[in-house]
């Protein structure tokens, strides 16, 4: 079992590496939020799930834009208290 996770696992990396050599971009596309509109429509008085159903993004997205939080993750860390 070892052994056949091993070949899996080769295969999964010469397979990314692969897609990576080809330009294939990799992984989730980003969501493009226009934190001015969120800003707007929350002034409005609008939920966060309704500015997410009206922008076609998630509410997390739209709060993660909303509450002006940076893009990467190794900012956010540095962000938090």
């Amino acid at each position: 079992a070892e052994f056949e996770r091993e070949l899996i696992r080769d295969r999964v990396r010469a397979g990314l590496r692969n897609a990576r050599a080809k330009g294939k971009r990799l992984g989730r596309p980003r969501a493009i939020v226009d934190a001015a509109r969120v800003a707007a429509l929350r002034r409005d008085g609008a939920s966060w799930a309704a500015i997410g159903a009206r922008l076609g993004v998630s509410r997390g997205t739209v709060r993660w834009a909303g509450l002006g939080f940076p893009k990467n993750a190794s900012a956010r860390r540095r962000a938090t208290p």
